[in-house]
């Protein structure tokens, strides 16, 4: 995972770009959802968190709950960003 203030920047990007989409709202709502899968899901947040893991690794499993959340293509390409 992506340092705390290289996140922040990237999230500023996430929300100027979202907002100029008119996807602010949507975008907002699936990342509260994917925290709270996070949430829920021990294993899957340990596992994206372990620096032991490669990064492709950790984009397999991420493709994976994508595969099942349907999240835009936005909100995927950002949290692909921030492994």
């Amino acid at each position: 995972m992506i340092a705390g203030s290289v996140a922040k920047r990237y999230a500023k990007a996430l929300v100027d770009v979202a907002a100029a989409s008119d996807d602010l709202e949507a975008i907002r709502q699936e990342l509260d959802e994917f925290a709270g899968l996070l949430r829920e899901q021990r294993e899957l947040r340990l596992f994206l968190a372990n620096p032991s893991v490669l990064r492709p690794d950790k984009v397999r499993a991420l493709d994976e709950v994508m595969a099942i959340v349907r999240l835009r293509p936005l909100t995927t390409s950002f949290l692909r960003i921030l492994l």
